[in-house]
């Protein structure tokens, strides 16, 4: 539970830091283009503002592969392969080991098809449990009104 909260935070900082990101990159820019500075100069600007966007990206993409490898091996499941490329990848900028879209979406499969598996154990208790606490209620309410 607070694993899941403690990613939550994490990933609003990240698109907090985006939105930030962004906000410095119109700035930067619309001071460019009042300037009336060069095509070289307007690009540069451009490309800082896409190479902040890419290093976030890759920051999501990394919170999103450390959560669900966590939380993998808290329920004992098998990661990819480490070696399968359709499954691992690089980031764009930090080049960093993380999960690509299909790995995450087949992690992300386990992890909730385990969870439902433990769930439904637990599920099938519930029934007999009120059946029994139906039956206690009953002889109590018997018990007591004799008196």
């Amino acid at each position: 539970m607070f694993d899941y909260l403690r990613f939550r935070w994490k990933l609003w900082g990240t698109e907090r830091q985006r939105r930030a990101a962004g906000k410095v990159y119109e700035k930067d820019l619309a001071a460019a283009k009042a300037r009336k500075a060069s095509a070289e100069e307007i690009e540069e600007v451009s490309s800082r503002g896409m190479t902040d966007d890419y290093e976030l990206d890759d920051e999501v993409v990394q919170l999103h592969t450390a959560y669900l490898l966590a939380e993998a091996r808290r329920l004992m499941l098998a990661a990819p392969e480490i070696r399968d490329e359709e499954r691992w990848g690089c980031g764009i900028v930090t080049g960093r080991r993380q999960l690509t879209k299909k790995g995450i979406v087949e992690m992300r499969a386990a992890i909730r098809a385990e969870k439902k598996a433990s769930r439904e154990g637990l599920l099938l208790w519930v029934p007999g449990i009120t059946g029994i606490l139906g039956l206690v209620v009953a002889l109590a309410a018997i018990v007591l009104g004799r008196k």
